[in-house]
């Protein structure tokens, strides 16, 4: 997910990378930016109204008599439920955010090629002749890896895997490890050195 603080310091470039990216990748950009101002602007608010009330409960338990206390109290309700308004609206433009947020890929590199499609830098050996019609490894895979889920959550470009492709994968990254200690690499974390 794009970083905020990113996005409000510098909207122009991230707009430029994310239409590097092709399509309609920046499209929901003006909505992030809306709508981050917007909680940022009910933060203060928010945060002025619960001062307003920590300050009217001293009043309340430092009240002279009963009258005086019922009034702080009368005037307490006003601004509480001011509070409780500016809660919701705040809770609301946050899961909008996020939902704003959610679609928007990752920046490329600045070096990336432009578009959504990669570019061939180099093509070496010669394809081989198969006698048949490759296949793609989603095509391969069948239901077990699901692009469209990791791409809402993360961004384009990743997946999730899936039931028994789960375990190939563990398996693989165990092969790898064991054969990388057989061969004299060590697989532990290195030793930190504190600071006395």
């Amino acid at each position: 997910m794009l970083d905020l603080r990113l996005i409000r310091e510098d909207p122009e470039g991230v707009r430029a990378a994310l239409s590097r990216r092709g399509g309609d990748a920046a499209s929901g950009l003006d909505a992030v930016i809306e709508l981050d101002r917007r909680r940022r602007e009910l933060l203060p608010e928010l945060e002025g109204l619960r001062a307003e009330q920590n300050a009217a409960n001293e009043r309340i338990r430092g009240a002279a008599d009963d009258e005086q206390r019922r009034r702080e109290i009368e005037s307490m309700r006003a601004v509480s439920a001011r509070a409780k308004a500016l809660e919701q609206q705040l809770a609301d433009v946050q899961a909008d955010l996020q939902r704003a947020l959610a679609p928007l890929p990752n920046l490329p590199d600045p070096t990336a090629a432009p578009g959504p499609e990669d570019e061939v830098v180099r093509v070496a050996g010669e394809v081989p002749v198969l006698g048949f019609a490759p296949r793609d490894h989603l095509e391969l895979a069948g239901g077990l890896i699901d692009m469209d889920r990791a791409a809402r959550l993360s961004g384009s470009r990743f997946a999730y895997l899936k039931g028994a492709l789960v375990m190939v994968e563990l398996a693989l990254v165990r092969w790898a490890l064991g054969k990388l200690e057989r061969n004299g690499r060590s697989t532990r974390c290195p030793k930190r050195s504190s600071i006395s």
